[in-house]
């Protein structure tokens, strides 16, 4: 489960850091978590095509699939919400 939490708070992390390069589209908070999101439902589809297709066993449950997504979301909320504070 950490590993999703701190995966999602990395890829905000590394958006954000690169904002500055981004087309404007992806600079702000919204855009990086969306981003993030996006990535997180591109890989446990690819997990669930995995599956499928090639008959791994790498999705336990919908609830494993779920967890994953929000954890990785909840990482990138708070890493946004963190490093968009203002410096003291």
């Amino acid at each position: 489960p950490g590993f999703h939490f701190l995966g999602g708070a990395a890829g905000a992390y590394s958006l954000a850091a690169l904002a500055p390069v981004l087309p404007r589209l992806f600079r702000g908070p919204a855009a990086i978590v969306a981003v993030v999101v996006a990535a997180a439902l591109l890989w446990e589809a690819g997990e669930w095509a995995s599956d499928v297709w090639l008959g791994t066993h790498i999705q336990d449950s919908w609830f494993d699939t779920a967890s994953d997504i929000v954890l990785g979301t909840t990482g990138a909320l708070i890493s946004v919400r963190w490093f968009s504070r203002p410096a003291p």
